[in-house]
């Protein structure tokens, strides 16, 4: 048993398998474009976050960086992806290193 796929043109009585036959006829004879319409937005869930992207990779980095980070300080709220960034917190903020202060960050998946 096959399916064939039957795609008809929205302007007159044209039928085709191919959306490739289709994209054709409408260029050719109707002078426009089939057009894709665009993705809705993905948009972030998180209390106070105005954060949007049409691209699922933007919106999986943003959620990682900013609001699953993997690095968390233990003597304070301070979050963040980098580890220079957590030692030099650690460093400004508490008065040594994570490493002299024997601070484990703690790793987020």
């Amino acid at each position: 048993m096959s399916s064939i796929i039957e795609l008809r043109c929205a302007n007159c009585e044209f039928c085709c398998n191919s959306v490739k036959k289709l994209k054709e006829h409408m260029a050719s004879q109707h002078h426009t474009k089939v057009v894709k319409p665009k993705p809705e937005p993905l948009k972030c869930s998180h209390i106070g976050c105005k954060y949007s992207t049409e691209r699922s990779s933007n919106f999986k980095r943003h959620l990682e960086i900013c609001h699953f980070p993997r690095y968390a300080c233990h003597q304070c709220k301070f979050t963040d992806n980098s580890t220079i960034a957590f030692n030099r917190h650690c460093r400004e903020k508490h008065g040594a290193s994570a490493a002299e202060r024997n601070m484990v960050p703690v790793l987020r998946p």
